[in-house]
């Protein structure tokens, strides 16, 4: 099944997979942005996979080489910025419940913008800032793209560990 990719699945073996046709076009158009959306379901789901059972593998950036994404550490920053917005407000009304004051409890709105700003910083502004400093400083020649896409797949295994901290148990809030 596909999320929208026309891709040759380059999730399935880094090795065979087609060369994609870089777009050349217009900074500011989307057509120049759709290559860094074509992936599917199943590219996807193997780079997460891969990211969150061989982190230090070494070879993600093969797995991405021909087709990196921007799509997977999108969506990825995305769950995080949810859960983590809902799992503290969550806890913290867990936390009022349990001292009895549940009507002084409020939604803090403010933890869902201050959780995008850490992890979409985190996620697209770190890479350009590895970027400029291995093209300037290191004379290593390597893609904005699959800079993104490493960091970006990398979050993933805070996914199951920002919905296990939601869990109302002190100690098991302090091992996650």
């Amino acid at each position: 099944g596909g999320s929208g990719g026309v891709g040759g699945g380059a999730g399935a073996d880094p090795n065979n997979a087609p060369a994609k046709k870089k777009s050349t076009g217009w900074i500011f158009s989307a057509m120049y942005y759709q290559q860094y959306f074509d992936v599917d379901t199943d590219d996807v789901l193997s780079r997460i996979q891969y990211a969150v059972t061989r982190p230090t593998g070494g070879g993600f950036a093969a797995l991405c080489n021909n087709n990196p994404d921007i799509y997977g550490p999108f969506w990825i920053c995305a769950t995080l910025i949810f859960l983590d917005a809902m799992g503290g407000n969550y806890a913290l009304y867990l936390s009022k419940a349990r001292s009895g004051g549940t009507n002084d409890w409020t939604f803090d709105v403010t933890k869902v913008s201050i959780s995008a700003a850490i992890f979409y910083v985190y996620v697209f502004l770190v890479p350009v800032g590895i970027y400029f400093m291995l093209r300037c400083f290191a004379g290593v020649n390597t893609s904005l793209a699959n800079l993104i896409c490493l960091y970006g797949y990398g979050l993933s295994v805070y996914v199951p560990v920002s919905v296990l901290c939601i869990i109302p148990v002190d100690w098991m809030r302090w091992i996650f």
